[in-house]
């Protein structure tokens, strides 16, 4: 997958933007990453397609941190960033969870991947969050 790279300072809350306070459970979670919530310990986890126990993501990291910090994070709403290609009406603006909390555009999916659908892209600094989890693996 050819994964979107954000700039750590361009992600804020955009508007009508939902967040809340959220627990890490592990290292490494950087502004922009998509995240899961597990069950186990109410924790916050980066996602990752591979893995059915981590492509069900409902959020993403505002702010930075690693195991048991508190950090911002954003359930709904828009989400201004950067790194995003915007062609209207075409499966390139929708967003999907890639590896290890990154993000990449649907066509990237690669075989066997869950395919978890994270956004829409209103513009080249906007990704509207609709979190759509499906547990389905795409095909060849």
């Amino acid at each position: 997958m050819a994964d979107v790279s954000f700039t750590a300072t361009a992600i804020k809350a955009g508007a009508n933007a939902v967040t809340q306070m959220a627990q890490l459970g592990e290292a490494g979670i950087t502004q922009g990453m998509a995240l899961y919530q597990s069950a186990e310990d109410n924790k916050w986890y980066k996602g990752d397609c591979t893995n059915a126990a981590k492509d069900a993501v409902s959020a993403f990291a505002l702010g930075a941190g690693g195991t048991d910090q508190w950090i911002v994070i954003q359930t709904a709403g828009e989400m201004t960033c950067d790194g995003l290609t915007l062609s209207q009406a075409t499966s390139e603006s929708i967003y999907v969870l890639s590896e290890s909390g990154k993000i990449a555009p649907s066509d990237d999916l690669a075989e066997d991947d869950y395919v978890t659908v994270v956004g829409v892209a209103k513009s080249a600094t906007n990704l509207l969050l609709v979190f759509g989890v499906s547990g389905v693996q795409a095909e060849a």
